[in-house]
């Protein structure tokens, strides 16, 4: 996939969820917007992503995606940054994102965007 590719799928999943707040930083790895639960991020013709965790959640995320970058703070949870590779899952990435729109809207996920994964936690 082409790093335009990539970003579209990503742009289509994050638009799935009400108010996102979804946007290029121009290779800055900068988590800072407190209304944001994912960004893309592009540096080298690599396409990143990241998006906002609870600690519980992010100890999960580690195993599904491996240690690549994180953020932590005590008021926001963590940022977990993931580069997008051409073989991504896309289904495990859309699920994390939807736990990520849950964490920061305190809101379940739309129906059909994996709402049985976000009913329990």
């Amino acid at each position: 996939m082409t790093t335009e590719q990539i970003l579209e799928k990503l742009h289509k999943i994050c638009s799935s969820f009400p108010q996102i707040k979804f946007s290029d930083r121009d290779g800055k790895l900068d988590r800072t917007s407190n209304a944001c639960f994912a960004y893309s991020c592009v540096k080298d013709a690599q396409v990143f992503v990241s998006f906002r965790l609870s600690t519980k959640d992010f100890l999960r995320a580690l195993f599904a995606f491996g240690l690549f970058s994180f953020k932590w703070n005590i008021d926001e949870g963590i940022w977990m940054t993931v580069l997008i590779k051409d073989n991504a899952n896309w289904t495990k990435l859309h699920r994390w994102i939807a736990r990520s729109y849950q964490v920061v809207s305190n809101k379940p996920a739309i129906e059909n965007n994996f709402s049985e994964l976000l009913v329990n936690g």
